[in-house]
């Protein structure tokens, strides 16, 4: 799962005013999430399924940009790594990083958990700060991505909001 990775397609999920920061896979509902349903009530259906961030169904929809995900890890077992979201223009220019600190879990191989701890878009060449405090946030920024296949040229991955992504692996 190591390396740069091209986004090809994502499911999609719609907006719902009951969890606008986007519903968990497990149910759980983390810090400022917990407001939600007091302020704005339960959802029609209360077994709806989970859904991602409102800036990742932004982003998703739009046709102009490409949409990369970078992992890193050292070689030194039990070190953290990086996993970045990176949104490029048709000239390769970054417009928007999400970059979080990760590891790889212990009983379930197969997944990455993450911490977003840094995030910025590019506009016009300068840096904007994301509008998320990432370290007030507590649970909220963390999650994971499970990886269900990967070959040399593909990976196959759901998220904890319950988002399944297909990418393809970037060779330079």
């Amino acid at each position: 799962v190591i390396g740069e990775w091209e986004l090809l397609y994502t499911t999609k999920s719609k907006f719902d005013i009951t969890n606008p920061l986007g519903r968990r896979q497990d149910g759980s509902t983390p810090g400022l999430e917990q407001v939600f349903p007091i302020l704005f009530g339960k959802s029609s259906n209360d077994a709806a399924s989970s859904s991602s961030s409102p800036i990742q169904r932004l982003v998703t929809e739009i046709e102009s940009v490409q949409i990369f995900q970078n992992i890193e890890f050292p070689q030194e077992p039990q070190t953290r790594g990086r996993v970045e979201q990176l949104v490029k223009n048709n000239d390769g220019d970054v417009l928007l990083r999400l970059s979080a600190a990760a590891t790889f879990d212990v009983v379930l191989t197969n997944r990455i958990n993450f911490e977003f701890d840094l995030a910025y878009f590019n506009v016009l060449g300068i840096r904007v700060p994301y509008p998320v405090p990432f370290r007030l946030l507590g649970d909220e920024a963390r999650g994971y991505l499970d990886t269900r296949l990967v070959t040399n040229q593909l990976r196959i991955t759901t998220g904890n909001k319950g988002t399944t992504f297909i990418l393809r692996r970037v060779i330079i």
